[in-house]
C-alpha cells in the first residue's frame, strides 16, 4: 500500500479519535438529589375515615419508578386501632417513563371501640425506588382522637348510711401503681432487600432516667455493610422516639447520629441530627455513599422532656442499605 494512503488513513483514525474524546460523559444522577413525596398529617375521630391524595412524581433522570405506600403502627396498632386501603393497587404503583404522575389515595379508618385510650398516632409512609439510582421514605402523621374518654361514668346509687352502729370509715386508697423496673434489651433484626437490606433497632417501652431537664432513655444502635463485592453502596438512616401514652402536651426529644467505618474498622465520619415534638418525634438522616467492605452504624437515644406524670417511651432506629454497583 502506497506511503501516502496509510497517512491519510491514520489522520482519518485520528481525527474519528479526537472527537469521541470530546463528547459529554453522561450524567449521572445524585441519589441523595431524589426528590421527597409530601404526604400530608391528617387527624381523625373514631369511627371516621381520612382520605389522603398523595400525589407520585417520578422526576426527569431517575425513571423508571416504583413506589409502595403503606401505613405504620406507632402508638396506634393495627388491626385493633385503625385499617387502611391504598388505591391503586401495590402492583400498579409504578411510573414507567421519567417526569411523570400519577395520584394515589389511603383511606385510614380510625375503629370505633369503647376504650378509653388517649389521643394515638401512626403513620403514612411512602417508599420511593428509582431504578438503581438511589430511593428515600416519606412519612404524614395520622393523628387519632379518642371519644371515650370524655364520657363521665354512669353515677351509682349511694346507699343510705345504717343507723347503728357507727360505720367503720373505708380505707383511703393508696397510690396509683407504678409502672415495672425496665427491663429486656432492644430488639434487634436484618431484613434482606432486592438490593440490599434494612437493619432496625426497638427497645423495650422504658421508663429511663432521671436526668437534666426530663428522664433519658438510653435507646440502640445498629449496623449494615456494604458488601466487599460491591463498588458502592448508599445508606439511609431514621430514628424515632414515642411516648407510650398520650399525655396532654408531654414532649420526647431524639438524638441520633450516623458513623461511617473503613473495612478496617476505623471511623472516618459521622453526622448528627436532633429533634423534638408533642408525643412523638423523628429524625432521618439525607444519606452517605459507602464502597465495599466499608460499613456503617446509626444511634438513637433521647430524652422524655419534663414529663407531667409517670410514662415510659420507645426508641428505635434503622438503616437501610442500597447496592449501587
Amino acid at each position: 500500500m502506497p506511503a501516502t494512503a496509510t497517512r491519510s488513513r491514520l489522520a482519518v483514525l485520528a481525527i474519528v479519535a479526537a472527537s469521541l474524546a470530546a463528547l459529554p460523559a453522561a450524567a449521572t444522577a445524585d441519589a441523595s438529589a431524589v426528590r421527597p413525596t409530601n404526604v400530608a398529617s391528617r387527624t381523625v375521630a373514631e369511627g371516621q375515615t381520612a382520605t389522603l391524595r398523595i400525589k407520585l412524581t417520578c422526576q426527569r433522570g431517575y425513571g423508571p419508578c416504583d413506589f409502595r405506600i403503606d401505613a405504620v403502627a406507632l402508638t396506634a396498632t393495627r388491626p385493633g386501632d385503625f385499617a387502611a386501603r391504598t388505591s391503586p393497587v401495590r402492583s400498579k404503583l409504578k411510573i414507567r417513563r421519567a417526569g411523570r404522575s400519577m395520584v394515589a389515595t389511603v383511606a385510614f379508618t380510625a375503629t370505633d371501640d369503647a376504650v378509653c385510650e388517649g389521643a394515638e398516632v401512626a403513620r403514612v409512609r411512602v417508599l420511593k425506588h428509582t431504578r438503581r439510582k438511589g430511593s428515600r421514605r416519606d412519612y404524614g402523621l395520622i393523628t387519632i382522637q379518642d371519644d371515650d374518654c370524655a364520657t363521665p361514668p354512669a353515677p351509682q346509687p349511694v346507699p343510705a348510711p345504717p343507723a347503728t352502729p357507727t360505720p367503720t370509715p373505708a380505707p383511703e386508697a393508696g397510690p396509683a401503681p407504678a409502672f415495672p423496673a425496665d427491663s429486656g434489651t432492644p430488639t434487634v433484626r436484618t431484613v434482606a432487600l432486592a438490593d440490599g437490606s434494612l437493619a432496625e433497632c426497638t427497645t423495650p417501652q422504658w421508663i429511663g432516667t432521671e436526668a437534666a431537664g426530663g428522664v433519658f432513655q438510653p435507646g440502640c444502635a445498629v449496623a449494615v455493610a456494604c458488601p466487599p463485592e460491591a463498588r458502592t453502596c448508599n445508606v439511609r438512616a431514621e430514628s424515632r422516639h414515642t411516648l407510650e401514652r398520650a399525655v396532654g402536651e408531654d414532649r420526647v426529644s431524639l438524638n441520633s447520629r450516623i458513623t461511617t467505618f473503613s473495612a478496617g474498622g476505623v471511623a472516618f465520619f459521622h453526622r448528627d441530627g436532633s429533634s423534638a415534638g408533642v408525643g412523638f418525634t423523628r429524625n432521618e438522616d439525607p444519606g452517605v455513599i459507602i464502597r465495599g467492605g466499608e460499613s456503617a452504624r446509626v444511634e438513637c437515644n433521647g430524652v422524655r422532656i419534663a414529663p407531667s406524670a409517670p410514662n415510659r417511651s420507645q426508641i428505635g432506629c434503622s438503616l437501610t442499605l442500597e447496592r449501587l454497583s
